[in-house]
C-alpha cells in the first residue's frame, strides 16, 4: 500500500524552506520511490507558492464553506485526482504539502472560522481513504509566543488592508494559539498514531527541517542539493525588527488612505539588512514576566500534546523567560530612526531603479552595432608620451570596420554606451600599470568587456594585437 504523508503546516515553521527542497529535489525523491506530485494546469504565484499544493488546500476550504454545493466538492476530487495520476504504480510514498492545511487559514487572515479545522479535516480524511492510502500526518509546532510574533509581523509585511497593534492582533488570533485544540480535530479525523508532531526549535532539528523531515517522516538521507532562498521577500520565514515592523504599520496605513508609498519589497529588503542585534521577535513586544504569564495559558494543552504524542515531559525545550531578567521596554519609533529606514529603503530603491533604467537603455541598443575600441588615455602621461600616443592613434581612429572614441576618465554614461557591442578598452599609459581601480574593473568584467593595457612606447605592438581579435 502507498504511504501519502501530507505536511500540514503549522505557519511560519519553515515551510517554504522544505517545500522548496522538496520541489528541487524531485529526482531525489523519485529514485528512493518518493513523489512530490504537481498538477502542471495547477500553477499559483508568486513563485514559492507553486511549490506546494495550496491550491488543494484552497479545493478543500471552498468545499468546506460551500457544504450545499455539490460543485465544490467535484472540484476538490478533480484536485486531488490530479495530482495522484502524476504518480506512478510503483511509488512507495506520495507526498503533499500545505502549512494551511493546519488551522484552515491563511497566514494573513485575523477571522477565524473554528469549524473550518473539523469539518476539512474529516473531509480530506474520508476522501484519501477512498483512495486507499496508508495516510500519514506530519505536523511542525512552534511555542505559542514566538508563533504570535512571527504571524504579526507576517500580517504587517504582507497586506495593507489591516495593520493592527499586536493587542488587537492577538485578540482576533487567539484561537489559532491553541495547537492542542486544533491537533484534536486532526486526530478525530485521522487517528493519532497516524500524525507525528514535531516541536519547531532547535533541539529536534539541529540542521534545521529540510533535514529533520527527510530523516524523520521520510526515513531517507537529505539532499545534498541545496535550494537558494525564494525570490519573493515576504514568503521568506524572516520576522523583521520592531522598528522595521511599526515602520511598515505606518507605510500600510498612508497605503489604505490612498497615499502612494514605497514599493514593499525595498522595504522588506532594507529590513533583512538590517543590523541583526536589532530587538526581534516577541521580546520587543512583552517583558520576560508577561511572556511567562502568556505561555501558562498554553502550558496544559502543550503538556497534553507532549503525553499523547510521546515527546517527553514536556513539549518545547527552551527554557521558560527568566521574570527577573533585565528588560527595556519598546520606546517606540522616534524620528531620527524613521528617517534611517526611510533612507535605507530609497536607497535601495534608487539603485534598484538605476539598474532598472540600464537595462531599460541596454535593451534598446541593437547588437548590429559595430565593434567599438575605447582609447583611455591616462592623465599621468607625459608630454613627450601623450605625443607618441596621439600620432600612434591617428593611424587607428577612423579605421574602417570598427568605431572609436577617445577618452580620459570611464564613468557611468560611457559604460551605457559600451553595453550589448563588442568592445575593447585600450589604456594608453608611460608604463604598464594596474589598469583602473578595482570596482572599475569588477563593473567592466560584469559587462564583458574587454581590456589591454599598453605602454606609450608599445603602440606599435597595437595594431597585431588588434588584428588576433574581432574588434577589427
Amino acid at each position: 500500500m502507498t504511504t501519502l504523508i501530507i505536511h500540514v503546516g503549522q505557519h511560519k515553521t519553515g515551510s517554504k524552506a522544505l517545500q522548496s527542497a522538496l520541489y528541487a529535489n524531485r529526482p531525489y525523491l523519485i529514485s528512493h520511490g518518493i513523489n512530490y506530485p504537481f498538477d502542471p494546469k495547477g500553477v499559483t504565484s508568486p513563485r514559492p507558492y507553486e511549490m506546494n499544493h495550496y491550491l488543494l488546500f484552497n479545493a478543500l476550504r471552498a468545499a468546506v464553506d460551500s457544504r450545499e454545493n455539490s460543485a465544490t466538492l467535484d472540484h476538490l476530487r478533480v484536485i486531488l485526482d490530479n495530482l495522484f495520476a502524476t504518480c506512478s504504480i510503483d511509488t512507495k510514498k506520495i507526498i503533499l504539502s500545505a502549512e494551511d492545511l493546519f488551522d484552515m487559514h491563511t497566514a494573513h487572515e485575523t477571522e477565524f472560522v473554528a469549524d473550518r479545522i473539523a469539518f476539512g479535516a474529516s473531509l480530506l480524511a474520508s476522501e484519501l481513504k477512498e483512495r486507499d492510502y496508508d495516510l500519514r500526518l506530519v505536523c511542525y509546532v512552534r511555542r505559542q509566543d514566538h508563533l504570535l510574533a512571527a504571524h504579526y509581523a507576517q500580517l504587517i509585511k504582507g497586506t495593507v488592508s489591516n495593520s493592527p497593534s499586536i493587542d488587537e492582533f492577538y485578540q482576533a488570533f487567539q484561537p489559532r494559539l491553541d495547537t492542542n485544540a486544533i491537533l484534536k480535530q486532526w486526530e478525530s479525523a485521522f487517528g493519532t498514531n497516524a500524525i507525528l508532531v514535531i516541536p519547531y526549535e532547535t533541539p529536534y532539528m539541529k540542521n534545521g527541517i529540510v533535514e529533520n523531515f527527510f530523516a524523520s517522516a521520510l526515513e531517507i538521507e537529505p539532499p545534498t542539493l541545496t535550494v537558494p532562498y525564494p525570490d519573493d521577500l515576504e514568503a521568506l520565514n524572516i520576522t523583521p525588527s520592531r522598528d522595521h515592523i511599526e515602520y511598515m504599520r505606518l507605510l500600510n496605513r498612508r497605503q489604505k488612505s490612498g497615499a502612494t508609498v514605497m514599493p514593499r519589497h525595498h522595504v522588506l529588503e532594507s529590513a533583512f539588512r538590517d543590523d541583526p542585534t536589532s530587538t526581534h521577535g516577541i521580546a520587543s513586544w512583552l517583558s520576560p514576566a508577561a511572556r511567562v504569564e502568556f505561555l501558562r495559558c498554553y502550558a496544559s494543552g502543550n503538556q497534553q500534546i507532549a503525553s499523547r504524542f510521546k515527546l517527553g515531559s514536556r513539549l518545547f525545550q527552551e527554557p521558560d523567560p527568566l521574570t527577573d531578567t533585565a528588560w527595556i521596554p519598546y520606546a517606540g519609533l522616534n524620528l531620527n530612526r524613521l528617517l534611517e529606514l526611510d533612507t535605507k529603503a530609497r536607497n535601495i530603491a534608487h539603485a534598484k531603479s538605476i539598474k532598472k533604467q540600464l537595462h531599460k537603455e541596454c535593451f534598446v541598443m541593437t547588437a548590429r552595432l559595430p565593434p567599438l575600441v575605447v582609447w583611455l588615455l591616462s592623465t599621468h602621461l607625459s608630454t613627450e608620451d601623450e605625443a607618441v600616443a596621439f600620432k600612434c592613434l591617428a593611424g587607428f581612429i577612423g579605421q574602417p570596420g570598427f568605431d572609436s572614441i577617445l577618452v580620459s576618465r570611464i564613468d557611468h554614461k560611457l559604460i551605457l554606451r559600451l553595453w550589448r557591442r563588442p568592445v575593447m578598452i585600450v589604456r594608453i599609459d608611460s608604463k604598464q600599470s594596474n589598469f583602473m581601480r578595482l570596482f572599475t574593473y569588477k563593473i567592466l568584467r560584469y559587462l564583458g568587456i574587454n581590456f589591454v593595457s599598453i605602454a606609450s612606447d608599445q603602440m606599435s605592438k597595437l595594431s597585431a594585437f588588434l588584428a588576433s581579435h574581432e574588434y577589427v
